[in-house]
């Protein structure tokens, strides 16, 4: 479930900050995709694994934050309850 909090122009031209809000059900899984600009996601709340590219899946708990570089793919799952 996504929902749109923020969106600005920013300093560089033609780029956009976007803020959104994604609530993931348990056991829900974002399949691989990318972005043209870079995301910093943030969990408030249980546990999600992101895997960057062919890297090893990181586990991300409620506080804990992950960069993910401009047209890296990436997929997401809530692996908690």
């Amino acid at each position: 479930h996504r929902t749109d909090l923020a969106s600005h122009d920013l300093s560089v031209p033609g780029r956009e900050g976007i803020q959104v809000r994604v609530d993931f059900d348990r056991g829900a899984f974002a399949p691989k995709h990318s972005h043209p600009g870079e995301e910093i996601a943030h969990v408030l709340q249980g546990t999600l694994e992101y895997q960057l590219a062919d890297q090893q899946p990181v586990r991300l708990n409620a506080g804990e934050s992950l960069f993910i570089p401009a047209g890296t793919p990436h997929s997401a799952r809530n692996v908690g309850t």
